[in-house]
This record gives structure tokens, C-alpha cells and sequence, in this order.
């Protein structure tokens, strides 16, 4: 008995069995098509469905999500180098990994930059102090960076020379702010740089650029999970950022001795060139960050 309706019925809107695929329209005979694989029966969970059907997959996923998780940590370089040889069921695959660890991450930060703006004092308007201002001597990327920008916006030197006169303690709060919301976000866009900076330092061995890529996408997890532990020891101690900093120089030296291999000498070289390197990276877009914030 019908009380209420605006529209088709459900049942005119559901297909019917008729011994062909709904989706390809190819001949079915089996529970499942031949062609594209769609099943022949189709049927829409109940409430209770979806809850079964979640509960016995997080169930079934939760040692692979462990073992993921505890390779990643405790045995650096494993999981690509499982991935690479085929023994890829065990863990969870490096792009939905390198989601998970971000959605995580960036919502912590998101936590942290609420709790920051919430108890924060109201900061005076500060004075340009024009005595013994002396302009510290730019590197020359960082002069170009400021003439790239200054094209691009006629109020950016503005903005920057209010920066400048800030005291020290002022600059640094000024800073904390944007990059605690940047900072997983340029952990992520290293990540084609590194993998490219992996391909330079193993020219000749062979390796393609999208198994250093795999590689990269690795270390930036451990670097997310390093940063958001860094976030935490920062609420307890002052050395946080140097031992989050040691702790991820640390796992890329292991890393890359278990997917690269070869002698501690050639080793410690390539990974002495790839801290070098990604630590001027991650800078330099740091500082394009903060150019583009200035606008």
C-alpha cells in the first residue's frame, strides 16, 4: 500500500535476472561474468550487512596492518624490497599505506594547529626597529627566489621587510604557524624528488625510477610517522627535533643498506649525498612555502 510517493518505484529501478551481465550485457551462466567479472546476483547489504562485512575485513586486514606497520618501523627498507620481489599480499600496499600514515598525520596537525591558535596571547602589532638593522647576506637561491616573487607581486617585498623587522622570537612564531600545516605536505612532494635524487646516486646498478619511487614512498611514511613523534617529544623535551631528525637519518642509512646493498664506504657516501640533497630540498621549498604565504 502505497502512502507516499514522488518518483519511481524501487522495484522499477532494480534490475531483473535476465541471463545476461547488467554491466557488459555479455551471456552469464556461472555466479559470475566471463567478460568483465561482475557478479550475476546483485544485492544491495542491509545496515547489518555492512557492519559484518567491515567488522570480518578489519579482522582479516588487521595482521597484515600489524606486520605492515611493524616491518616498516623495525626493519627499514623490507617493505620495498618485499614489494619489488612479488611477496606483496603481506603488506599493505606502499600508496594506501603512504594515504593512511598522511590522513593520520595531517589530522594531528590539524589537531595541533586548533589547540595553537586557541591558546595562543594576542601578539601586539609589532614596531619596525630600524636601529642596528643590518641585512644579513642572502644565498644566491634565495635572492633569485625574492625576485621570482617580488615580479609576481607588487605588496611581496612589503610583506617581507615587515617580516625582517620582526625580533627573532616574533620570526619564529610567525613560522611555527604555516609549517605545522605545510610541513607533511612538502614530506609528500619530496617524494618524486628523493626518488629522482635515488636514481642520480644509483646510476648504472639497473634500478627503475619507479622502484626508487617505491622506495621513496617508504621513507616519507617512516618521515610522516617521524614527524608527527617529533610533534610529541616537543610537548616534553627540547631536543625533539634532534633526535626526530637522528632517528630518520638514522632508518635512511638502514634503508638503503637493505635495498641497495653493496659496501659500507660506497654506502655511507651515496647516503651522505641524499641527506645533503633532500635536506636542501626540503628547504628550498620550505622557503617557496613561505614566499607564496607572503603574497
Amino acid at each position: 500500500m502505497k502512502l507516499f510517493s514522488l518518483g519511481p518505484q524501487a522495484h522499477q529501478v532494480r534490475p531483473r535476472h535476465a541471463g545476461s551481465c547488467h554491466d557488459c550485457a555479455a551471456p552469464v551462466d556461472g555466479k559470475y561474468c566471463s567478460q568483465c567479472g561482475q557478479s550475476s546476483h546483485l544485492h544491495v547489504a542491509s545496515a547489518g550487512e555492512f557492519i559484518h562485512h567491515f567488522i570480518g575485513h578489519f579482522v582479516a586486514a588487521e595482521s597484515k596492518l600489524w606486520r605492515t606497520f611493524g616491518d616498516l618501523l623495525l626493519r627499514p627498507g623490507k617493505l620495498t624490497v618485499d614489494f619489488i620481489c612479488g611477496r606483496r599480499m603481506r603488506h599493505i600496499d606502499p600508496l594506501r599505506l603512504l594515504l593512511t600514515v598522511s590522513m593520520l598525520v595531517f589530522g594531528a596537525l590539524k589537531l595541533q594547529t586548533h589547540l595553537v591558535e586557541n591558546t595562543q596571547p594576542e601578539s601586539k602589532p609589532a614596531t619596525v626597529q630600524t636601529q642596528d638593522a643590518k641585512p644579513l647576506e642572502k644565498p644566491l637561491a634565495t635572492k633569485l627566489l625574492v625576485d621570482v616573487f617580488e615580479r609576481i607581486s607588487p605588496t611581496f617585498r612589503e610583506h617581507l621587510d615587515k617580516y625582517e623587522a620582526l625580533p627573532s622570537e616574533a620570526k619564529a612564531g610567525v613560522l611555527w604557524k604555516p609549517w605545522l600545516k605545510l610541513g607533511p605536505t612538502l614530506i609528500l612532494c619530496l617524494i618524486p624528488v628523493v626518488a629522482l635524487f635515488l636514481k642520480l646516486l644509483n646510476a648504472g646498478t639497473g634500478w627503475r625510477y619507479g622502484e626508487h619511487l617505491v622506495f621513496s614512498m617508504h621513507l616519507q611514511t617512516f618521515a610522516l610517522l617521524d614527524f608527527l613523534a617529533w610533534m610529541l617529544l616537543a610537548e616534553v623535551t627540547e631536543y625533539g627535533a634532534p633526535i626526530a631528525l637522528f632517528a630518520l637519518a638514522v632508518y635512511m642509512l638502514f634503508a638503503m643498506r637493505r635495498m641497495y646493498g653493496g659496501s659500507w664506504l660506497v654506502l655511507a657516501a651515496r647516503w651522505v649525498a641524499l641527506v645533503y640533497l633532500e635536506v636542501k630540498a626540503f628547504l628550498l621549498m620550505s622557503l617557496i612555502a613561505f614566499f607564496i604565504s607572503l603574497l
